[in-house]
């Protein structure tokens, strides 16, 4: 290499070593307290809301040029926003070497974040009065721990907190312009809390990769433990489009079925472990739109649970010979199932069970509902006790809550309905066909005129039910 171009470069190299070191040096001797209230300022202004700093300040080096912000508050009409015990802002090397304090990531530590959702759709940390659209920008990674999240939606009765948790958001992109803060939304991240509470709802473990592209949001897999059982499944949000579509999918396979009902604020009318499943899409903004473009499947299953509080087999043999039991309140166990889960009144369908006091075996629950259009209909849902077959037949308007045309019927080996009740009306008050009294003194000389049709027609019959729970064998 010539010798003069070779000393030119190390005048270059020598320079910018010199003017790097100049800088750090200018730096480390500012206090960067001094600079506390332009901090904040510029940190409400790119928030659009009240920033506080109320511990030190301190500008640190390794790994790399960091502030370290203790105490940070941020709050809007008085509510605040994000409480947090530390916050550390990552700068980049090569900006600040140019003068220019640029955030590389940001890194939350102790803190408790609260997002609440207007009726309109804005969340709590939007500008109140937009500004001009803004061109397409990326946001710093961030990354927190140890962290309270409350999310709350005023369309919804639910709120949802998630406790000890921690995560990482990054490629962060802003597709800028007219569009809505979520439509317009890309990044990758994960995050897990210890706990997450939904209502009387508690998730332990619970943690969701995501990935969201223009507004489409993916989360697979979820993962958490209810009931201290592992579960699993995805859920897609597309809020490109309105209004917003979801689709879930979900798993949860031999739940303890006491505190399931529970949950559901429902009497614990059985005991021991079922497998549930759905798979449901829907649409819009709230959740009276949501119910009325709901369409999916649900699914309860069960094999050698014990349902509490009655001899459901003697209920069964008393109502065969006189028909004063509603088969409503033995329906119920079915009600109570995956159709209970998406009527959100909280109605305890068996509150009206009654009789003689004890338990009984239930040897399979089959409950399968198709939904579509904000109705549930019955596809197979039966259950068989040792010495009887009850199945459910018919569906629920899950927007006005109401029976429509339901049955509940005693079923024989040959699929038939023995004995059957309908219902109708509201799912809190609802109507059962009663017996007349000249039916119930009839009842006797009707069974005797079937068993003679039976014998001379053969064994047809109107199937009521056709699914997989068989007819009971005795042990």
């Amino acid at each position: 290499m010539p010798r003069v171009p070779r000393l030119v470069l190390r005048a270059m190299l020598g320079a910018v070593a010199l003017l790097a070191v100049a800088l750090i040096v200018a730096l480390v001797l500012v206090d960067p307290n001094a600079h506390k209230p332009r901090v904040e300022a510029a940190a409400s202004r790119a928030l659009g809301m009240e920033v506080r700093v109320n511990g030190p300040l301190s500008l640190r080096w390794r790994p790399g040029p960091h502030l370290l912000l203790h105490d940070v508050q941020a709050h809007k009409h008085g509510a605040d926003i994000a409480v947090v015990r530390e916050v550390v802002v990552n700068l980049e090397w090569a900006a600040l070497l140019r003068g220019d304090l640029r955030v590389r990531s940001l890194e939350l530590h102790d803190g408790v974040l609260t997002i609440v959702r207007a009726p309109d759709g804005r969340f709590n940390f939007q500008r109140d009065v937009p500004g001009p659209p803004r061109p397409p920008h990326d946001g710093p990674d961030v990354s927190f721990a140890r962290a309270t999240i409350s999310y709350a939606d005023m369309r919804w009765p639910r709120r949802i907190e998630g406790r000890q948790c921690r995560g990482e958001l990054r490629r962060i992109h802003m597709a800028g312009g007219d569009r809505r803060f979520l439509a317009g939304l890309s990044l990758h991240g994960e995050a897990a809390c210890a706990e997450v509470h939904a209502g009387d709802l508690l998730l332990a473990d619970a943690s969701a990769v995501a990935a969201v592209q223009d507004g489409v949001f993916e989360f697979q897999p979820l993962k958490a433990r209810l009931f201290d059982v592992p579960t699993s499944g995805r859920v897609r949000a597309d809020f490109s489009a309105a209004p917003p579509a979801y689709q879930v999918e979900h798993t949860l396979l031999q739940v303890p079925a006491q505190p399931l009902l529970r949950a559901l604020s429902l009497r614990q009318m059985a005991s021991g472990r079922v497998d549930f499943s759905a798979r449901l899409a829907m649409r819009g903004h709230n959740a009276e739109e949501l119910q009325q473009s709901m369409q999916g499947t649900l699914t309860l299953r069960g094999r050698g649970l014990t349902y509490n509080g009655a001899d459901l087999d003697a209920q069964l043999q008393r109502f065969e010979s006189s028909r004063n039991l509603n088969l409503f309140d033995i329906g119920a166990l079915f009600l109570a199932g995956p159709a209970g889960l998406i009527v959100t009144k909280g109605i305890d369908m068996a509150a009206t069970t009654q009789g003689e006091r004890g338990h009984s075996e239930i040897r399979m629950l089959v409950s399968d509902w198709v939904v579509e259009r904000g109705a549930a209909r019955t596809h197979d849902v039966a259950m068989a006790t040792s010495t009887h077959r009850v199945a459910l037949k018919g569906g629920i308007d899950l927007v006005n809550a109401r029976f429509d045309g339901m049955a509940v019927a005693l079923i024989d080996a040959k699929g038939c309905a023995t004995a059957q009740q309908h219902l109708s009306g509201k799912l809190d008050k609802p109507v059962v066909e009663r017996r007349n009294p000249v039916e119930a003194i009839a009842a006797p000389a009707v069974r005797l005129i079937k068993k003679g049709a039976e014998l001379i027609g053969g064994d047809s019959c109107d199937v009521f039910y056709a699914g997989a729970v068989p007819a009971p064998t005795p042990k």
